[in-house]
């Protein structure tokens, strides 16, 4: 996944508003779960919303994970009094239930297929209180929605950065060649800046509403889903049973 940009990771999202994404998530759980006290951020990345979850609910009672060891070590470099694991959405085991479990920005779509879909979501439903929400961010639903060819120019203080990315579709997965061109400027005076070209390719996939809605059934959530969600691709919320 971020295997060649972990370090480019917060440089290359800064545009986005992790607070309100991370307000936006506890206000809508909140109509299902009274009042939230702990949340588990599933596939939190650099922790960004986990952050914001700590300052919301507090340092001990939020958790984080993502399979990214680097990722992991900088989300632990931000939120030394956060516990962050590095794990699998579809394997892990962190020996205590939250009363909201969040995974966001799509990452679910990482899982692949429909099958390692279950998987995930049933593991992730495994680590909710009685009567808490998952919480589900979709990437794409449709073929459609997935953009052949996607530009970026990204500026931030010293480092500069172009992504040019392409995908294909093939039997309902989205495979997303990345291609990074990095500058950044040299901290000492005169020296020359330093630029690279780096490379990714992500697997991602094309989950239709049905696939989210079955698999959180699957799972024994009551399904419920919000048109616009954090982000504005909706958001499936499952409810475990009291």
């Amino acid at each position: 996944m971020f295997t060649a940009t972990a370090r480019y990771y917060d440089a290359l999202y800064a545009e986005r508003d992790f607070e309100g994404e991370a307000n936006a998530v506890l206000e809508l759980a909140g109509r299902h779960v009274h009042e939230p006290r702990s949340l588990l951020d599933a596939a939190c990345a650099t922790g960004e919303h986990l952050g914001h979850f700590a300052r919301r609910l507090g340092a001990a009672e939020v958790a984080g994970f993502d399979l990214d060891p680097v990722l992991v070590e900088l989300a632990r470099a931000k939120l030394p009094d956060v516990r962050v694991e590095c794990a699998d959405l579809g394997a892990f085991e962190l020996g205590r239930r939250f009363d909201v479990v969040a995974c966001l920005y799509g990452s679910i779509a990482y899982t692949t297929t429909r099958e390692r879909l279950f998987a995930a979501v049933g593991c992730l439903a495994r680590h909710l209180a009685p009567g808490g929400v998952l919480a589900l961010d979709p990437f794409w639903m449709r073929a459609e929605d997935v953009a052949p060819l996607n530009v970026r120019h990204v500026v931030r203080g010293r480092l500069q950065i172009a992504r040019l990315g392409r995908a294909v579709v093939k039997d309902g997965v989205a495979e997303l060649e990345i291609h990074y061109l990095v500058g950044e400027e040299a901290p000492e005076p005169g020296a020359p800046p330093r630029i690279q070209h780096l490379t990714e390719l992500h697997r991602c996939g094309v989950f239709s509403r049905a696939d989210h809605e079955d698999a959180l059934r699957a799972a024994g959530l009551e399904v419920h889903h919000e048109p616009r969600g954090p982000v504005g691709r909706g958001l499936f919320l499952g409810v475990a049973r009291r």
